[in-house]
């Protein structure tokens, strides 16, 4: 026998009675929820410290989404990470049935932050048949018999106005510098915190001190080494197989930025620190500006040997702008000190630990 439609309804009705009453929206008790922590940049993966009702207590890291929550008041505290600005506190209402999230927002430190890149031997510059080679990257072995300290961020807006003047809160790298206003800052930076500045000079003539305690740049075979972070390939967390603007190199995407990915067709610089850092935690030591280092550029021969008059300071890590072949480890370039342009800047270094 056929049952008529409206019956098979008065008999859903019936049922649900028996819980929640038929035709009632309103719930009869608290509903679980759910909660998600998002954490930017998302390759940092900072630990945090969840408090709730009933006593909820959570210690974690990274991205997460929780299901099943009691409705009620919740905090979270961020915890500290090296060279990162450390996010407030926050608090959120969880209702019945609905959902909140914590956002984490962590911004490069507008200081030092230096990271210990340790004593070890490398061989710098590149093998005869790697991808991207020029003649300027002679192989040879060297011996860093010390540590060192070189900072995990290329120098901001922000850390530049901070020891200079100004008020910017950018973490954009700081441009537009020369070579030389860049050894005035590494002085400024050192008297400001009590050091013995590393550079004796003025004008466009300058020498540097190498037993003073302060800041400095970086020798160019200490940059190299600091970006290999113990690689041995094109770049400090790979193989280069995209030598060029495209097409989109995933070994390149992850750590640097160059032309493949810097917002074609308006190339510009990126805030540092949202790429991955290298094993030594430096971050964009592979494309999004060029920087400076202490050295002179000279031809070198076989032996890589220098030859020749100087032709400018040494650049090393590429630019936004750049074909990924300049953002390898390896790459070598230069420029007039005097030159100031907006896809140049600098990371700065002081001796031992």
């Amino acid at each position: 026998m056929r049952v008529p439609r409206h019956t098979h309804l008065l008999l859903a009705c019936g049922l649900a009675l028996l819980s929640a009453g038929c035709g009632d929206d309103e719930p009869t008790g608290p509903q679980a929820a759910g909660l998600a922590v998002r954490i930017e940049p998302a390759h940092l993966g900072a630990a945090w410290q969840l408090s709730g009702p009933g006593g909820f207590s959570l210690s974690a890291d990274g991205d997460t989404t929780l299901a099943d929550l009691p409705a009620g008041s919740y905090t979270l505290a961020w915890q500290e990470t090296a060279g990162w600005e450390t996010p407030a506190a926050m608090a959120r209402q969880l209702e019945a049935g609905g959902a909140a999230t914590f956002l984490g927002i962590y911004r490069a430190e507008a200081g030092p932050a230096l990271a210990v890149v340790p004593a070890g031997d490398f061989t710098m510059g590149s093998d005869r048949n790697e991808p991207g080679r020029n003649d300027d990257e002679s192989q040879v072995l060297y011996f860093i018999n010390t540590s060192f300290r070189i900072s995990r961020f290329e120098v901001t807006e922000a850390f530049w106005d901070r020891v200079m003047g100004g008020t910017s809160d950018s973490r954009l790298p700081k441009v537009d510098v020369t070579w030389y206003e860049a050894l005035q800052f590494c002085n400024a930076l050192s008297l400001l915190e009590g050091l013995t500045p590393s550079y004796v000079g003025s004008g466009t003539s300058w020498a540097w001190n190498p037993l003073a305690d302060g800041y400095r740049l970086p020798l160019e075979v200490e940059w190299e080494y600091a970006c290999r972070a113990g690689s041995e390939t094109e770049l400090a967390n790979g193989e280069l197989t995209s030598l060029d603007c495209e097409p989109l190199d995933p070994t390149l995407d992850a750590i640097g930025w160059s032309c493949q990915n810097s917002g074609f067709p308006v190339y510009r610089a990126h805030e540092v620190g949202q790429k991955l850092p290298n094993a030594w935690g430096l971050h964009d030591m592979h494309g999004n500006v060029w920087e400076w280092c202490w050295d002179s550029y000279y031809e070198t021969d076989s032996e890589g040997f220098p030859t020749g008059e100087s032709l400018g300071q040494v650049n090393r890590g590429g630019a936004f702008d750049n074909f990924a072949r300049y953002c390898r480890a390896a790459n070598r370039h230069y420029t007039d000190p005097r030159r100031a342009d907006d896809h140049r800047g600098f990371r700065i270094t002081r001796s031992g630990e």
